[in-house]
């Protein structure tokens, strides 16, 4: 899927599965946060 998205990047979040947001909380938040600090890009 990633690579269908312009600028996507795929993250593989260790120990986590059908629920990172549960299992690796801290670590989604890292990787959420550096996605919204890209710029924005229209295309």
């Amino acid at each position: 899927m990633a690579e269908l998205i312009p600028y996507a990047k795929l993250e593989i979040i260790e120990g986590a599965g059908h629920l990172p947001t549960l299992e690796q909380p801290e670590v989604v938040t890292d990787v959420l946060r550096a996605w919204m600090k890209q710029p924005y890009v229209l295309k």
